[in-house]
């Protein structure tokens, strides 16, 4: 499709897959920015927060972008890797404070590399 002056119109897939990392970032730094009001609210610091949010996001965005060369390797890692240190980090905060805690931003953190994916 051309303008008026004879040029072709810009196209969002002009910007694949660049669009998409951001809007991972987006989507992460919101549920982020979530956490880390409550937290402050709370006075209870969590082992995520805007910037831990962003990063898992973009996490899943970039696996999502090497799934056409590399196929399910990549997520499957990437998503194991991040249940690891999610599993590690309540571990560490059940013998830290010693009193059992809701597991929300854990799941949180599952679905944001799932939202960033998409």
């Amino acid at each position: 499709m051309a303008d008026l002056f004879g040029k072709n119109m810009i196209n969002l897939s002009d910007f694949e897959p660049w669009w998409r990392f951001g809007a991972a970032l987006l989507i992460g730094a919101l549920l982020g920015l979530e956490r880390e009001f409550f937290q402050q609210k709370e006075d209870a610091p969590d082992f995520a927060g805007i910037r831990t949010f962003s990063l898992i996001a973009l996490l899943g965005s970039v696996t999502a972008f090497m799934m056409t060369d590399f196929g399910i390797l990549p997520t499957a890692l990437a998503l194991g890797g991040l249940i690891l240190l999610i599993t590690a980090s309540y571990l560490s905060t059940l013998t830290r404070t010693k009193k059992e805690t809701g597991i929300t931003t854990e799941v949180a953190v599952i679905l944001t590399f799932l939202f960033g994916h998409w």
